[in-house]
């Protein structure tokens, strides 16, 4: 078979437009059809097994030291900030769902089986919502008010949702009032600016954010960041910078329908679809910095938790530059041949600082192959990566994993990648001790300044493919190795465990009402 013949002269000027080669359409069309498969654990990371301890006797010093970086530097926040609020009220859709099937009008019929309790929860705590101000202003131009819409389920719901009401479900998560303040509310995006502030201080008091946002609501982040940066630079005396940019089209990919043909809509076009958060590995890299943090956009507290999580991002910083500093001297003395402790201080320094192990097998190699070895594996893009403890909260974790090379290295894991098939699997990503929250510091140059190319670190292996619905029918969606998972599987990865005080995630609407989200004033 000719190089894209299954793809007709209209697919190839599609392909073309979008940036997308037909080797690359086809890579995907045969990893939909034969899946890589799963990751092979070999056990949890732990305290002392590859997740490091920071002692508080190096709290003082490595926060200074990256408070000395960061006035010298230009370092940044980066958000991903296009995902959408509809998972957060997807217990709503689902009571009004039931509701409409059985033609309830109220929860009265449900509460005793405890199916909609979720609901029943919002209804009892409508007045502690840190849009209720807003919602109660809909409702009066609606000619009711919130009592009323406890007793009628159906019409909050869609106050609450629909495009006629509030429309909360089909806003980006960052636009989304997050916390009270008196009569003030906060975005997740103003949160952000303000957590920003004490730890991504740059030169001339200049805090850099970066977003990626969904192009259809890029128009209302530049609206909602321009009147957040003028509140949070004044509460901090700080000039805001905040960047913007959108999913590269070229990283979108190809689905595969029942009959296992390439998706197509109406007109006979194939369809392309976003590939996960994976796909944003592209703006990471084409960021102007050397040090950027990264942080989800759910993933923020009140302003009285800044102080404490801001400490631990500026530890974090300090000690990726402490790792920094150590592995440019490393690169410069395995450079040197006549270094005859170069090899042996390296090969300790991989193993004590990074989720990295090396089989006894490759140590006996000779000296010149492994200080080749070596020099390659300490030239490449660093990240630290905050762990906390595993209280249950879904997602992945830090794991061991086989590779091949005669490296056993370190990764944060998602159950999506795990084989679910094997009980020894299973009982391995059970047993995790810490949970990965997006808590990452990276490095992005190499020590003469120069940007790494990082699609060169992507394991391709670590793409999956996921079972999705398109236009009413079930297809196999290709989703790019996760940001933070296969994206950055052969970078210098360093796990160190982080306060779960750090961690305020919100899922769904009624994390907005949990204790770590209530604000003091």
């Amino acid at each position: 078979m000719q190089p894209g013949s299954q793809f007709s002269s209209a697919d190839r000027g599609d392909l073309r437009r979008r940036g997308i080669a037909i080797h690359e359409a086809e890579r995907q069309l045969e990893l939909l059809g034969h899946p890589p498969a799963p990751v092979t654990l070999t056990r949890a990371c732990r305290q002392g097994d590859g997740i490091t301890v920071l002692e508080p006797e190096e709290w003082t010093e490595l926060e200074s030291s990256w408070n000395r970086f960061a006035l010298e530097a230009r370092p940044v926040k980066f958000v991903p900030a296009s995902g959408a609020a509809t998972r957060m009220f997807a217990f709503a859709k689902a009571a009004e769902d039931a509701m409409r099937a059985s033609g309830a009008t109220d929860l009265a019929g449900f509460a005793a089986s405890g199916e909609l309790s979720p609901m029943t929860e919002l209804l009892d705590r409508l007045d502690e919502l840190p849009f209720s101000s807003e919602l109660e202003r809909a409702a009066l131009a609606r000619g009711t008010n919130l009592s009323e819409l406890r007793r009628r389920p159906l019409d909050l719901i869609g106050l609450l949702t629909k495009p006629d009401g509030l429309a909360l479900a089909s806003l980006p998560k960052g636009l989304i009032p997050f916390h009270r303040y008196g009569s003030e509310s906060r975005t997740a995006l103003e949160e952000h600016l303000r957590e920003a502030a004490l730890y991504v201080r740059g030169q001339g008091d200049t805090v850099t954010v970066h977003l990626t946002v969904s192009p259809e609501h890029r128009r209302a982040f530049e609206t909602e960041a321009e009147r957040a940066a003028r509140l949070a630079g004044a509460a901090h005396q700080a000039r805001y910078e905040i960047e913007f940019s959108t999913q590269n089209p070229a990283t979108d990919t190809l689905s595969l329908g029942s009959d296992s043909a390439p998706v197509r809509n109406g007109e006979g076009l194939l369809v392309f679809r976003p590939a996960g958060h994976g796909a944003l590995l592209d703006n990471l890299g084409g960021l102007d910095a050397e040090v950027v943090f990264v942080k989800n956009v759910d993933n923020v507290a009140p302003s009285d938790r800044h102080p404490k999580t801001a400490a631990w991002k500026r530890r974090l910083g300090g000690h990726l530059l402490r790792l920094r500093r150590d592995v440019f001297a490393l690169l410069d003395r395995l450079e040197t041949p006549a270094d005859d402790r170069a090899v042996r201080d390296a090969l300790d320094f991989l193993q004590r600082w990074f989720a990295l192990r090396i089989s006894g097998e490759l140590e006996a190699n000779p000296p010149h192959s492994i200080r080749a070895l070596l020099l390659e594996r300490l030239d490449r893009p660093l990240r630290v990566a905050g762990m906390v403890p595993n209280q249950g909260e879904p997602g992945g974790g830090p794991f061991w994993t086989a590779t091949s090379g005669g490296f056993e290295s370190g990764q944060i894991v998602e159950g999506s990648q795990v084989d679910h098939a094997s009980a020894s699997q299973v009982a391995i990503f059970e047993s995790s001790t810490h949970f990965n929250p997006v808590d990452l510091v990276c490095s992005l140059r190499d020590r003469r300044g120069r940007p790494y190319d990082l699609a060169t670190f992507i394991d391709p292996d670590a793409s999956f493919v996921a079972e999705k619905h398109h236009g009413g029918r079930a297809i196999r969606a290709l989703e790019r190795p996760g940001l933070w998972n296969g994206a950055m599987a052969h970078w210098n990865t360093a796990f160190v465990e982080v306060p779960l005080s750090t961690f305020t995630p919100v899922k769904t609407l009624l994390d907005l009402l949990r204790p770590e989200h209530r604000t003091q004033t």
